[in-house]
């Protein structure tokens, strides 16, 4: 039986460097999230990674945060995208690390 996922989520490359946001995915379906989408950002020049929450689901964005070493999440609600979280991918995402 496959453990439950603590959240589902979708990661979005901002860094405009080929696999990042594959390399964050990946830590992500290790810890049992439900990554459901990974493609790239709008913009392609975060510095940091980011963390929204998308519909009233802050326990779970914040487990999706600490799952990557991301300290905070911020409300970016959009139900209709039908996840707990977007992650943003920065050019932070080697240095980041789950506590």
């Amino acid at each position: 039986m496959a453990a439950h996922a603590a959240g589902i989520v979708e990661v979005l490359n901002g860094t405009g460097r080929n696999g990042a946001a594959n390399v964050v995915a990946e830590r992500l379906r290790k810890r049992g999230f439900d990554v459901v989408k990974v493609g790239n950002a709008p913009e392609r020049n975060y510095s940091r990674t980011l963390v929204a929450e998308r519909r009233a689901a802050p326990a779970e964005a914040a487990a999706i945060a600490r799952a990557i070493g991301v300290r905070s999440v911020f409300p970016y609600h959009n139900e209709n995208l039908l996840v707990d979280a977007t992650v943003f991918v920065g050019r932070d995402f080697e240095e980041i690390q789950p506590p």
